[in-house]
């Protein structure tokens, strides 16, 4: 029996309109025909799904942050403070040096953020765990190339690889965990699956290709195979490898 099957009975509008609200319901409803049975059995397959998701983005969340942190604490073993050198290192003529600062601005907002509900025991290992997806993936954008990309970040990922494409799969993985967490539809071209979850797992493997092939499954391949509207969602053959094949895809 499939995640999809669980559910027993059937439904009403009202009840289904009550639970999830008419414009939630009806971005289901649409895909499925109007028929509202398999408009809710569309929809606790995205829950389902959103869930197998989760777990392949939190993998990489975990071996991102950690690489990054063994880059940067090699130079800046103080980085978490805000009087850290890391955060007022700045490179270029007048404009990029205000960007740069901006940006270090941000992060240590964020940072701070994470720090909140720790109580006294704010240790760096439970601050970097409190921090978002979001804080890590904003250090490759373009104005910290020269302060950070360059000197530090590089190295944890194979020589050549260059920042401006590994940043933007980066950003797209952000809102895709973003949508994920927020329970939107998968399904939909804003969201696209496949496609997302080929850059999550491109990222794994070039960050740390050992524990991606070992955390590989194929669960979201046969939930999308369960899919109760068949042909919704696209889902690139290539997928079907262990994470670091993409690589050489």
């Amino acid at each position: 029996m499939g995640d999809v099957d669980q559910v027993v009975g059937a439904w009403t509008l009202d009840a289904a309109v009550k639970w999830l609200s008419h414009p939630r319901l009806q971005r289901y409803l649409d895909p499925a025909g109007q028929d509202l049975d398999l408009a809710m059995r569309l929809y606790q397959w995205n829950t389902a799904t959103s869930a197998a998701a989760m777990v392949e983005l939190a993998h990489l969340e975990v071996a991102m942050r950690n690489a990054y942190v063994r880059r940067i604490s090699v130079k800046y073993p103080d980085w978490l403070s805000p009087t850290s050198k890391l955060w007022t290192r700045q490179i270029g003529n007048a404009k990029r040096r205000l960007n740069q600062q901006r940006a270090n601005e941000i992060t240590l907002s964020r940072l701070k953020e994470a720090e909140r509900g720790l109580g006294p025991n704010k240790t760096p290992d439970r601050i970097v765990a409190n921090t978002t997806l979001g804080l890590w993936c904003n250090l490759t954008d373009q104005h910290r190339e020269p302060t950070i990309w360059t000197p530090l970040l590089s190295s944890a990922y194979p020589a050549g690889t260059k920042r401006g494409p590994l940043h933007r799969m980066a950003l797209n993985v952000n809102k895709f965990r973003n949508r994920v967490a927020h329970h939107e539809p998968l399904f939909s071209k804003t969201t696209a699956l496949g496609d997302r979850v080929r850059e999550v797992r491109i990222l794994h493997a070039l960050l740390d290709s050992f524990s991606a092939d070992r955390v590989f499954n194929d669960r979201l391949q046969r939930l999308v195979e369960e899919c109760p509207v068949p042909g919704l969602v696209q889902w690139p053959k290539s997928l079907n490898r262990r994470s670091s094949g993409l690589l050489k895809a």
